[in-house]
């Protein structure tokens, strides 16, 4: 685990408590939620591709 941040939520937001973590699997950095009780736990999984660039977010899209 590269980095970890737990958060904790205002009443007037909703309460609650989340955590970020980034992680270090094969070379690739994956970025994790934990978002308690505003998401609960399914099979669905998102993305994030960090590009340094416009034009490298293109070249990525075209493959």
């Amino acid at each position: 685990m590269k980095e970890h941040h737990k958060y904790t939520n205002p009443p007037e937001a909703g309460g609650g408590n989340f955590e970020t973590a980034i992680v270090e699997i094969a070379g690739m950095e994956l970025s994790i939620l934990a978002a308690g009780p505003f998401q609960k736990f399914n099979e669905s999984v998102s993305f994030v591709i960090n590009c340094k660039d416009q034009a490298n977010l293109i070249i990525i899209g075209m493959h």
